[in-house]
């Protein structure tokens, strides 16, 4: 329900979308730091009084072209979604609290409690946080990450009609970033050592981008199960090899096993297999721990003076297997700094965005790599471990717990509702999310808007599954193609 309506809305919204475009652009093309805040204010102040779900729909659907701007002093944000996000944050409870419909029931669940604990407990950790302004920024990111993906699916996703919206748009505008990315790489002829630039100004390096196409293949496949038209369906099978090309190109190794993950866990969610693999990949990453820790045993894996960057991918990839690829080691020189600090404070620990400014006491000399000098200010290069490090052990495991509870209620969907819409479209939302999951192995891929918000999203849409399943029988007729 917005909050105020006008005759000549469409008017109004449209002049003022066409302005927003225009200034971000040229904020883009010439790198004017404060020009995506006059960008976003026309098309805030029209959103936000004539049709606030618009926000919504366009925050989801602008993540591939977000850009992270800095301000100084610590301070960035992503333009131009963040602004958007604040101000759904702001919104979105007066929308929910004073709406025509009662919708509490959709957040009575066991997954919403236990993220509603885990923001609780970023709180606490705040409070005890040896960087407290850090860990403030911190939660006021992740706030305005959580509140409008939740809320705002709650509020303004009624049909499948606006998830089908939200996908296409999403898709549209990740499709023109895959194919400006191609075609600027394809200057150089696809070359490993100019990845990282051929993506700007939309993604920061490589794995953002490989990452948030793999995390929406899954998607770009149900809207082609979903399809009523021949061509749609060619468009979209087209467009799925692109995905793949795409994901290939970039040189992403965390994405090519993200890829063969997803196969499995979809056969895996199909199968009811999930309460044994959840099972079985925790056992075997506190066996790897185990190994690792068992006599010291890491300190065999130290890096060796043969320790190098490639301009070469297939010289990249024979290094990792024989340890001497100079990332690889690098996240081990992190990962051992996080152990030690993980044992230091195992409760509450360092606070949020507590890592970087406290690391370097904890490190072992002798895994140190050339790059170790860490100017970018990047963190342990696994999310995981950067949650026990920061909000310490209880921090973690409400984490995975808000994980396990949603792979485990997917399953459930989908063992009810196998044979319609809301069973093939749980399968998508399991696969994409499985993406997230093993990409955040290799980093602190949530602390993005690209991945963290969607991330939240897919969340969002799990709670408001229930009440789209019931229209079923007619989502042919409302489809959104």
């Amino acid at each position: 329900m917005a909050l105020v309506r006008h005759n000549l809305s469409s008017i109004y919204l449209a002049a003022s979308l066409g302005l927003s475009i225009m200034l971000t652009l040229l904020a883009w093309i010439f790198d004017i730091a404060l020009l995506p805040v006059l960008a976003i204010l026309p098309f805030v102040l029209a959103a936000s009084l004539l049709y606030p779900q618009y926000l919504f729909f366009l925050a989801v659907s602008l993540l591939p072209i977000s850009r992270t701007v800095e301000f100084g002093s610590g301070l960035s944000l992503s333009f131009p979604t963040e602004p958007l996000l604040i101000f759904l944050s702001l919104i979105l409870p007066i929308e929910f609290v004073y709406g025509k419909k009662n919708r509490s029931d959709l957040l009575a669940k066991p997954i919403v409690l236990t993220l509603i604990l885990y923001l609780v407990w970023i709180g606490i950790t705040t409070l005890t946080s040896q960087t407290p302004l850090l860990s403030v920024k911190y939660l006021l990111a992740k706030s305005w990450f959580v509140v409008p993906a939740i809320l705002g699916s709650v509020v303004y996703i009624q049909s499948w009609k606006d998830v089908k919206r939200i996908l296409w748009t999403f898709h549209g505008v990740l499709s023109f970033t895959i194919l400006w990315t191609l075609m600027r790489h394809s200057v150089s002829g696809f070359a490993f050592d100019q990845v990282n630039f051929t993506m700007t100004p939309f993604y920061p390096n490589h794995v953002d981008y490989a990452v948030v196409i793999t995390m929406f293949l899954p998607f770009n496949l149900w809207l082609y199960s979903e399809a009523t038209t021949r061509g749609t369906k060619r468009y979209l099978l087209l467009s799925t090899v692109v995905f793949l090309l795409a994901i290939y190109l970039s040189y992403t190794r965390a994405c090519y096993v993200a890829v063969c993950f997803e196969v499995i866990v979809y056969f895996c969610l199909k199968m009811r297999g999930m309460k044994l693999a959840i099972p079985l990949a925790f056992a075997l990453a506190i066996g790897l721990v185990g190994f690792l820790l068992h006599e010291n045993q890491y300190l065999q894996y130290t890096p060796s003076t043969s320790t190098v960057m490639h301009d070469e991918f297939s010289d990249h990839v024979s290094s990792t297997f024989e340890g001497k690829d100079v990332s690889s080691m690098e996240r081990i020189y992190r990962w051992v700094a996080g152990g030690h600090m993980i044992a230091d404070k195992p409760f509450l620990g360092f606070g949020p965005n507590g890592f970087v400014p406290n690391y370097r006491e904890y490190t072992v000399f002798i895994f140190e790599t050339w790059v170790s000098d860490n100017p970018e200010q990047s963190t342990v290069h696994n999310y995981y471990m950067l949650q026990a490090i920061e909000l310490g052990i209880p921090g973690l495991l409400l984490f995975l717990t808000i994980i396990i509870l949603f792979f485990f209620r997917i399953e459930r969907y989908y063992e009810q509702e196998k044979n319609n819409l809301k069973g093939k479209f749980s399968l998508a939302l399991g696969v994409s999310m499985s993406s997230i999951v093993i990409n955040n192995i290799f980093g602190d891929l949530i602390e993005t808007d690209k991945i963290g918000f969607f991330f939240f999203i897919l969340i969002g849409l799990l709670i408001v599954l229930p009440k789209l399943a019931q229209e079923f029988s007619t989502h042919r007729e409302t489809s959104y193609e």
